[in-house]
């Protein structure tokens, strides 16, 4: 991130990521007044990505996904720990399948529409937090009025606190999302398991229309580790 652009604070982000999706994207949040409540960013991503797909616990097929578009979001920060955004974006989406049977349908489609994105975070710290709140929910409605190849909504929700208990930290969690009866496409269904989800299952092995899930954690502090380098 390169920061103070300009007099109002400017900053130009670019993030690469390398793995089970390649990605890169960049985007210019610049703010509209000096206290930086009011902001406008264009944005622009690549992505390219290899998944695969299960049939009743059983991988049948890998298939190749790539992403080209961009969004421009305008937005409001409400304090330092939450923030809205609403705008348009566009993706084109290219399907195919690289190995075994073939079940999604390939080919390229347009996916555009509007975006809604709203964030809150009091955690002390993203990484292992020992105290607060993080919440994001998103909405998204891609309509051929606005140069979509195909309709439909997409909402998703979560919720996580952490609440320190003694020395020690009980991380709980809920989440949820819903095509809200609009038939998601086999492409954008909601992607469920793994260490992030379910862990008893494969990466993305469960696809879904709607979901709703629940979870909770203790983590038990064994000692303090000195750090080595700041």
């Amino acid at each position: 991130t390169r920061t103070w652009l300009n007099a109002y604070g400017a900053e130009w982000r670019n993030e690469v990521q390398v793995g089970y999706e390649n990605l890169f994207k960049t985007s210019l949040y610049q703010p509209l007044d000096v206290t930086q409540r009011f902001f406008v960013e264009p944005r622009a991503a690549l992505s390219l990505s290899r998944e695969d797909i299960f049939l009743d616990g059983d991988r049948i097929a890998s298939y190749n996904f790539g992403d080209v578009g961009g969004a421009i979001d305008i937005g409001v920060n409400m304090g330092h720990r939450a923030q809205a955004r609403v705008g348009y974006v566009y993706t084109h989406r290219t399907v195919d399948v690289d190995t075994g049977t073939p079940l999604l349908p390939e080919g390229n489609s347009d996916d555009a529409g509007i975006m809604l994105v709203t964030t809150y975070d009091s955690r002390d710290t993203a990484f292992n937090p020992t105290r607060g709140l993080a919440g994001m929910l998103e909405y998204i409605r891609s309509d051929d009025s606005l140069g979509a190849d195909r309709e439909f909504d997409r909402l998703e929700a979560g919720v996580g606190m952490a609440i320190p208990v003694r020395k020690d930290v009980v991380w709980a969690t809920i989440a949820g999302g819903s095509d809200l009866g609009s038939d998601l496409p086999a492409d954008r269904l909601f992607m469920l398991g793994g260490p992030g989800s379910f862990p008893g299952y494969e990466l993305a092995e469960l696809r879904a229309s709607a979901y709703w899930s629940a979870a909770g954690s203790y983590l038990w502090k064994m000692t303090d580790i000195m750090s080595l380098r700041g």
